[in-house]
């Protein structure tokens, strides 16, 4: 073998070698994002599973307030020794807002913000990692040795 063949063979295995790392660090950053892309959907479904626990926790609360209002302003007294009922409401007639719907309306306002805010933060980090995949997919190295 001549020292040019000799160095083409060189040049060649050289190139080969730089190909299979880096197809292995291809894979490697295939599985990342998908790995990021699965920690995404878990995010996603704890999301809607904590949004969902909140509708139910928010319609719990309302029946209980229901309830409550039921109970406090519909309390019947019956007279001894007459078939009448009186309904007993608050002094100035009005409905007191009960103060389980307050406690509901905050706990709705501080954990949405949180939840948008997560979701956004999922959504701009698999934009990156596409990004960054795309540019490896492109970067290819192709010399003139066969």
């Amino acid at each position: 073998m001549g020292e040019g063949t000799l160095a083409a063979a060189s040049a060649c295995a050289l190139q080969q070698q730089q190909q299979q790392q880096q197809q292995h660090e291809e894979q490697q950053q295939q599985q990342q994002q998908q790995q990021q892309h699965q920690q995404q959907q878990q995010q996603q479904q704890q999301q809607q599973q904590q949004q969902q626990q909140q509708r139910q926790q928010q319609q719990q609360q309302q029946q209980q307030q229901q309830q409550q209002q039921q109970t406090y302003y519909k309390e019947e007294l019956a007279e001894p020794g007459t078939d009448d009922t009186n309904t007993r409401r608050s002094s100035d007639g009005a409905a007191k807002p009960p103060k389980a719907a307050a406690a509901a309306n905050a706990i709705a306002a501080t954990t949405a913000p949180a939840s948008t805010a997560a979701a956004a933060a999922a959504a701009t980090t698999a934009a990156a990692a596409a990004a960054a995949a795309n540019v490896l997919q492109g970067r290819t190295c192709r010399t003139g040795y066969r």
